[in-house]
Formats: structure tokens, C-alpha cells, sequence
């Protein structure tokens, strides 16, 4: 949420941050500085649009399809409990805390070939 409010982009419909660039290919860590830094204009609502492809991508139907705005929760958004079934009982297979599917089903941010 702090990364939309520095308009660093806005939470897709996975209930991730997706920006132009990298689409929800990105990670943040937390930096302390007192390093003068430019900030954009906040983000207030998605920009996915009609997009479902994250919806139509996820193994279990946890993303619900909604499009994001400020004042929306996580729950609007994904059902985190499936998502998180889903992850539990593919362990072996998946691997990871996330599956990503829906990450690697989300055009924003992908190389035009």
C-alpha cells in the first residue's frame, strides 16, 4: 500500500503490486535514509481494468476479480485461505511461500518480443 501512495504503481487483482515496468514481478525491502527522494503521485485505483488473466490463471480460484481502489482490503481482492490450502497441500511441488502463477499470468511489465 505505502508503494501506491509513493506512485510506484497499484494492487492488481492478485492483491499484488503491479507497476508499468515490472508489472507484480517486484519486491521491496524497507531502506532507511534521510537521502532526498522524488516521489510520484499516488496511486488511488487499478489500472487493470478488464484484464483477468491473473483470474483466469489461478489453479484455485482465489483471485476474485475485483479491481482495487484505496479503499478496498486484501479480502475484496483473494481469498488467502484458499491460496494458501493451495500452497500447503503442493508444497512439494510448488516449492515456495507462493505459487506464482498468477505472477507469471499478468501481461504488465512483460518484454514486447
Amino acid at each position: 500500500m505505502v508503494a501506491t501512495r509513493a506512485g510506484l504503481g497499484w494492487i492488481g487483482k492478485s492483491a499484488l503490486l503491479v507497476t508499468n515496468m515490472f508489472g507484480p514481478r517486484v519486491r521491496f525491502v524497507t531502506v532507511l535514509t534521510d537521502a532526498p527522494l522524488r516521489m510520484g503521485n499516488s496511486v488511488m485505483e487499478s489500472q487493470c481494468g478488464d484484464c483477468m488473466n491473473c483470474v483466469k490463471a489461478c489453479p484455485v480460484g482465489a483471485i476474485k476479480g475485483v479491481n482495487w481502489s484505496v479503499k478496498s482490503n486484501r479480502a475484496d481482492l483473494l481469498d488467502v485461505d484458499r491460496c494458501a490450502e493451495f500452497i500447503e497441500q503442493n508444497r512439494a511441488e510448488v516449492g515456495a511461500p507462493v505459487c506464482g502463477v498468477c505472477i507469471q499470468a499478468c501481461p504488465k511489465g512483460l518484454k514486447q518480443s
